[in-house]
């Protein structure tokens, strides 16, 4: 017994730590296995739902464009009439002046009562590349204004109405810049070529 080899022993305990090595090893790439089975999964769904949500983004937004196409064809003209009455009617003496003020101020609320009730879109909310216009209609109507208000109180009362008319048709062109905005921002292309 003395003469055994002394590796033999080592050897069988070898073979079973090899065995048990083998034994952890195959669990270990199962479980790799199985994580990598679960993460294609987990990653296939999460392809379907940002589809969906995209798909999703594309139905509202032609949702929006389709409620904007049943806003009143009147409703940019009538702006620009209300903004040039606003205008007009700061050049004015003091009673015309309250006057044209209040009813500038009553249309223009009607007149986007109406296209809410219309649309179901409430103006002045949404993307700011339609809303990038708006500096230009304050510029308008503040430059407007105060040249209506200089000539009808301190120069030539007859160019308050030229300042208005002008205040008016470009309020007018203005507006219907913010729809073609927002119309194009609408149907702009996804990266993937579809209609958005």
């Amino acid at each position: 017994m003395e003469n055994a080899s002394p590796g033999a022993t080592p050897s069988a305990s070898s073979s079973g730590s090899d065995a048990h090595s083998d034994v952890a090893h195959s669990d270990v790439a199962g479980d790799a296995r199985a994580a990598l089975d679960a993460r294609a999964a987990l990653d296939a769904r999460a392809a379907l739902d940002a589809r969906a949500a995209l798909d999703a983004v594309a139905e509202s937004k032609a949702l929006v464009a389709a409620q904007m196409r049943r806003g009143p064809r009147w409703y940019n003209p009538v702006y620009g009439v209300l903004c040039g009455l606003l205008v007009l009617s700061i050049g004015l003496p003091r009673p015309w002046f309250i006057v044209g003020v209040l009813v500038s101020a009553i249309g223009l609320g009607l007149l986007a009562g109406t296209y809410r009730r219309r649309t179901g879109i409430v103006l002045g909310t949404g993307n700011p590349r339609p809303r990038g216009i708006y500096p230009w209609l304050i510029v308008v109507l503040g430059v407007s204004a105060g040249a209506s208000y200089l000539d009808g109180h301190h120069g030539f009362p007859l160019g308050v109405p030229i300042v208005a008319v002008v205040a008016g048709v470009a309020c007018w062109v203005l507006s219907r810049r913010y729809d073609a905005a927002l119309f194009a921002l609408l149907e702009e292309s996804d990266d993937d070529g579809t209609r958005a």
